[in-house]
């Protein structure tokens, strides 16, 4: 699409071919294979002068705008570069949250402005794929799954326990 609007841009096969890189036997053959998918002739070719069939015409202005949005968001993307943004939806354990929430959520989101946090603080295991959450954060020995997964720390339980009120602890 884009090799096609840039060869109508042009005039011609070779200055969209040196434009892209490419041979213009290459972009011929492109346009050709896009023709031949599409089903309709897009352009009139004469040894001078290439010129828009009606359904080229229709289909290189929708053409050019499709291609321009796309390059308008690869612009938009880049400037982010390796910036995380959007909604990062996330579960994790009551326990995990009132640990440890308090102390990493304020720094991540003043690291990451772009991002917003969903966070659900639930002791159930959550279905990541069902749910569209994209991470949890799990206690204990992980289960076997295809799901990524990464040790963020490791901690000790301990049992502590007193004697009854009366006892002697003997």
């Amino acid at each position: 699409m884009a090799l096609f609007c840039e060869v109508v841009t042009q005039g011609s096969f070779a200055a969209a071919a040196k434009r892209f890189g490419h041979t213009a036997s290459h972009v011929s053959r492109a346009v050709a294979r896009l023709e031949q998918r599409l089903g309709v002739r897009l352009l009139h070719c004469t040894t001078r002068k290439l010129s828009l069939t009606e359904p080229g015409q229709v289909y290189f202005d929708e053409a050019r705008r499709m291609v321009e949005e796309a390059r308008q968001l690869d612009a938009r993307l880049g400037a982010l570069g390796d910036r995380p943004f959007g909604l990062l939806r996330m579960s994790v354990p009551v326990i995990f949250a009132r640990a440890h929430f308090d102390g990493w959520a304020p720094e991540f989101m003043a690291r990451y402005p772009e991002v917003q946090l969903d966070v659900e603080v639930a002791d159930r295991r959550v279905d990541l794929v069902a749910e569209q959450r994209d991470l949890a954060v799990r206690i204990g020995v992980p289960g076997g799954s295809s799901l990524m997964m990464r040790e963020l720390f490791r901690t000790r339980l301990l049992t502590v326990a007193s004697p009854r009120p009366g006892s002697t602890g003997r």
